[in-house]
C-alpha cells in the first residue's frame, strides 16, 4: 500500500507544522516518515494513515525533529567550511600567490612608515573597515532569501553570514587588549609583521564568502541537493 499525492502533500505540511524550515531537510524527513508508514501497513494494512503518521512521529522522541535539524545544520556548517577553505587555498596558488605575497609586503610598508607611537591605533583601523564591510555585505546578501518560499540550509549559510561577525571582529579584541596591556608591543617589527599576515588573510576570508561563494552559489547548491535546480 502506498500514501497518495495527497497523503505525501500532507505530510510535507506535517513536517511544517513542526517547525521544519529548511526545504532540503523537510524532502529528508518526509521521505522518512513515508517509509515507515508504508512498512507499518504492510504489517497493519487496516492501520488508518493518521495513527500511522503519529506512531512514525513517536519514534523520535520527545524533542520531534530537533535532533535531526540540529544533525542536518552541523553537516552542512562541516560542508559550508570545506567550501571556504577550498576557495581560499586558491590564493596560495599560482598566480594568485603572487598577488598575496605582493599585497602583504606593501601592507607591511605602510605600517612601518606610519608613526609608531600610534601604530596600535593604526594596526586596527583596517579591522574595523573590514568589520563593517563584511557586516554590509551579508545584510545585502541576507536580503536575496528573505522572501523566498523554499529555504535551503546550505543556502541561507551562504547568504546569511551575519551571525559570523564575532569571527571578523575577533583580531579586533585582541589587538586592542594588545594596545592596552603593552602599548611597547605594538612598536615591534614582529608585532606589525602578525597584524599585515592576519590582515591579508582575513581580507581573503572576508572576499571568498560575501563574494567568491555567493557568486558560485547556485552551481554549489545544485551540487549538495540534486532537487534544487527543479524546484528553483
Amino acid at each position: 500500500m502506498k500514501l497518495t499525492e495527497d497523503q505525501i502533500q500532507d505530510l510535507f505540511n506535517f513536517v511544517r507544522k513542526h517547525h521544519v524550515e529548511h526545504y532540503d531537510l523537510r524532502i529528508e524527513l518526509v521521505d522518512h516518515l513515508a517509509n515507515g508508514i508504508e512498512a507499518q501497513w504492510h504489517e497493519h494494512p487496516e492501520r488508518s494513515y493518521k495513527d500511522a503518521r503519529l506512531r512514525e512521529f513517536r519514534k523520535f522522541g520527545v524533542h520531534g525533529f530537533e535532533r535531526v535539524v540540529r544533525k542536518r545544520r552541523k553537516a552542512m556548517e562541516k560542508k559550508y567550511w570545506k567550501i571556504i577553505f577550498g576557495f581560499v587555498k586558491e590564493w596560495f596558488k599560482l598566480p594568485k600567490i603572487i598577488l598575496t605575497l605582493t599585497a602583504t609586503y606593501i601592507l607591511f610598508q605602510i605600517f612601518v612608515k606610519l608613526p609608531q607611537n600610534h601604530m596600535g591605533y593604526y594596526a586596527l583601523i583596517p579591522f574595523f573597515i573590514l568589520a563593517l564591510f563584511f557586516l554590509w555585505r551579508s545584510l545585502q546578501l541576507k536580503k536575496r532569501i528573505a522572501y523566498q518560499n523554499k529555504k535551503w540550509m546550505l543556502e541561507e549559510m551562504i547568504f546569511n553570514q551575519v551571525h559570523l561577525f564575532n569571527l571578523i571582529i575577533f583580531p579586533i579584541h585582541i589587538f586592542n587588549s594588545a594596545v592596552i596591556l603593552n602599548e611597547s608591543l605594538v612598536m615591534n617589527r614582529m608585532f606589525l609583521i602578525l597584524v599585515t599576515v592576519i590582515l591579508v588573510l582575513f581580507s581573503i576570508l572576508v572576499y571568498v564568502m560575501v563574494y567568491i561563494i555567493p557568486k558560485k552559489a547556485e552551481e554549489l547548491l545544485a551540487e549538495t541537493y540534486p532537487e534544487y535546480k527543479m524546484t528553483a
